[in-house]
């Protein structure tokens, strides 16, 4: 259900980050001026972050996110057992709304993880991931509304080859799942511009009293639920509601 745009980090200043559901960081190396005050802010309002470490050895730029990461990057060095991951499903699914994948469908100890960053961990925040020698790589945690995720190491191939396996795509997916708190029983649907935007509870289940809703620009309105229904006619701005 996920629509990726990639745009080059230098563009950043341009985009307008609440038009999106989750910011993915991968391989940063200079966060640009003001940049990470407004991510902390898109986080806080409820947006999600998924910062994957940077492969040249440099942490300037996480440093500058450390108050809203799950855990705290330290000193980049080789996996002491680089083939195999670990799963920690029960802690997975406490930040979930929909049942956690079946890893044994994959085959983890393919996945070969040659260097990664030492990784501080919040004791408030979840371990999803470790390594083969059991040393936590991936952790998810909360700031304000929002989520974030931190992945220990780069993508780049000479890192590790996860996104070479088709355990890649499964692990995108629970990430994302996660970042914008999407179930498959959400519902997302395209509309154009007037067009109202209705949600109807079925008899099965629960209907809330209200719902809040987020425009594009970030201004939100409370609406009421009559009838198990709920309707929004004010959607002449273009972007995600």
């Amino acid at each position: 259900p996920f629509t990726l745009e990639v745009a080059e980090l230098a563009r950043i200043k341009d985009i307008t980050l609440e038009d999106y559901s989750a910011i993915l960081l991968a391989d940063v190396k200079d966060l640009p001026p003001g940049v990470a005050g407004r991510l902390k802010a898109y986080v806080l309002r409820g947006g999600g972050l998924w910062v994957l470490a940077e492969s040249q050895g440099e942490l300037g730029s996480y440093q500058a996110l450390a108050d809203i990461l799950p855990g705290k990057l330290g000193e980049l060095r080789p996996s002491a057992n680089r083939v195999g991951l670990l799963p920690e499903i029960k802690e997975m699914a406490q930040g979930l709304k929909r049942s956690p994948i079946d890893w044994g469908e994959f085959d983890l100890k393919e996945i070969v993880l040659e260097k990664r960053y030492s990784l501080e961990v919040d004791p408030r925040a979840k371990i999803w991931f470790r390594d083969a020698s059991g040393e936590p790589v991936q952790m998810a945690g909360t700031f304000g509304q929002g989520k974030v995720l931190l992945w220990a190491s780069a993508l780049d191939i000479q890192w590790t080859n996860l996104a070479l396996k088709p355990f890649f795509t499964a692990w995108v997916e629970m990430g994302l799942s996660y970042l914008t708190q999407y179930t498959p029983e959400s519902q997302w649907r395209t509309l154009s511009l007037g067009q109202p935007i209705v949600r109807q509870w079925t008899e099965t289940e629960v209907a809330p009293i209200k719902v809040l809703l987020r425009a594009p620009s970030g201004r939100r309105s409370t609406l009421l639920v009559e009838k198990r229904m709920v309707e929004y006619r004010d959607t002449r701005e273009p972007g995600i509601y």
